[in-house]
């Protein structure tokens, strides 16, 4: 069956491309959190990190900054070191990639 045929009741169906797909539920504001700790480059190499992330609580934050520190080093997460996770003020976001995920205007 073909989107752009008729259905049972003989009305065309519309086709792909026109359809309009609205969002009902509401957006959840973000937040920005500030996490510091170390990882392990190489054998030997404690690298340390400062890192602002945009995510809805805590153990989002730290979800996110697990896959952006291991798809970018390719560092497993037992080597990744968290020492601190602060919630940042939205106006001393330093980011703006950050900021704009968060949805805070410049």
């Amino acid at each position: 069956m073909s989107l752009d045929g008729p259905d049972v009741s003989g009305a065309p169906l519309p086709c792909a491309r026109h359809v309009q797909v609205r969002c009902e539920v509401p957006i959840v504001s973000m937040k920005v959190f500030k996490i510091t700790g170390t990882f392990q480059m190489g054998r030997f190499r404690a690298q340390p990190f400062v890192k602002e992330v945009a995510a809805e609580d805590d153990a989002r934050a730290r979800e996110v900054l697990y896959s952006d520190i291991g798809s970018k080093h390719g560092t497993p997460r037992r080597r990744i070191a968290i020492s601190t996770v602060v919630e940042v003020p939205p106006d001393q976001v330093e980011s703006g990639v950050v900021r704009a995920k968060a949805g805070i205007q410049p």
